[in-house]
């Protein structure tokens, strides 16, 4: 007798591949490109390191090289991370996903426990535990995501002490408090995380005092008053969360009026008042919500015009339509 059952993983995963050759290739690419120039490029640094008095020239210039291929599987980890193609969710590409970010992982693990790492590359250094710290919170290893983003804390932190007038060293240091601030809401510690929430609010909030024309500071500082908004309506604290989004708006409207070409931070705004329409959803104050519903509508409806292929954003248009008829 012909005994039937469900496909394999593998079965899945070649049927994947073979529908999918196009992404898959080009992520073997990147990831073929960036090991070999790694490997040439840690031969070149530990050998100089070695002879350090003789070949100081050698050193800077594979030092140099090694950072470029860091930046090579950096390359690679954000196209796994974030191509359109794997985020799908097509049988098969979680799978696949997983599979390549385990590649970007087994690099960045070999980077830090490297004892050889000079000191001038502490920054590639608190970069890698933030990129192993997101591969563990995508995999489901909160607590190794939050020991890593420790890590990186420690690193940014000296730093930024070493360094006082260097404002990315600050902007870090932020990043990481923020990151650990959600890890410790997604394990219930809400008291916590707002403590580390805090911190963060606290050098975003000077950042974009400083430096008002810089984007990216005023980018962070709505992007952590929304993560803020979120961990309080998801504790039914409704006000708090309201009080938050409202800041993130504020931030964000700004943002558009002065870049209005920037499909980010639209998105980002979209985002925000769906978020506000589901807080006053909850509340029951309906036409309230449909007002937010309807305002994030028109920016996702233009940029799907744009961007007619994007499946998030047709997803996205998709909730907004199903929430606003309930």
């Amino acid at each position: 007798p012909v005994s039937a059952g469900p496909p394999s993983k593998v079965y899945r995963l070649k049927k994947f591949l073979r529908k999918n050759r196009g992404a898959a290739a080009a992520a073997a690419a990147i990831l073929i490109t960036a090991l070999a120039g790694l490997c040439v490029s840690l031969a070149m640094y530990l050998q100089a390191e070695a002879h350090r008095e003789e070949a100081v020239g050698a050193k800077n210039v594979a030092e140099a090289n090694f950072r470029r291929a860091l930046r090579v599987v950096d390359a690679y980890f954000t196209h796994v991370s974030e191509s359109p193609e794997l985020l799908r969710g097509a049988p098969g590409t979680q799978e696949l996903r997983m599979r390549l970010l385990g590649l970007a992982r087994n690099y960045y693990e070999g980077f830090v426990e490297d004892r050889t790492v000079d000191k001038k590359l502490r920054v590639e250094l608190a970069a890698a535990h933030a990129r192993l710290g997101k591969i563990a919170k995508w995999t489901g290893n909160l607590e190794t995501a939050f020991e890593e983003h420790r890590k990186a804390l420690a690193i940014r932190e000296r730093l930024s002490e070493e360094n006082p007038g260097n404002p990315e060293h600050r902007a870090a240091v932020a990043w990481s408090l923020h990151q650990l601030g959600l890890l410790l809401s997604r394990n219930g510690a809400d008291a916590e995380a707002f403590d580390y929430f805090e911190r963060a609010l606290e050098i975003h909030e000077n950042l974009a005092l400083e430096a008002p024309t810089a984007s990216s500071y005023a980018d962070d500082l709505a992007d952590l008053y929304n993560d803020m908004g979120t961990v309080h309506a998801d504790a039914d604290r409704s006000e708090l969360a309201l009080k938050a989004f409202d800041k993130a708006i504020e931030i964000r409207e700004r943002l558009v009026r002065d870049d209005p070409g920037s499909s980010g931070h639209r998105h980002d705004l979209a985002r925000h008042y769906t978020n506000v329409g589901m807080v006053h959803h909850r509340r029951g104050e309906i036409a309230e919500a449909i007002r937010f519903y309807d305002k994030a509508a028109r920016i996702r409806e233009t940029l799907l015009r744009e961007s007619p292929d994007n499946i998030a954003l047709r997803r996205g248009l998709a909730f907004l339509h199903t929430s606003r008829a309930r």
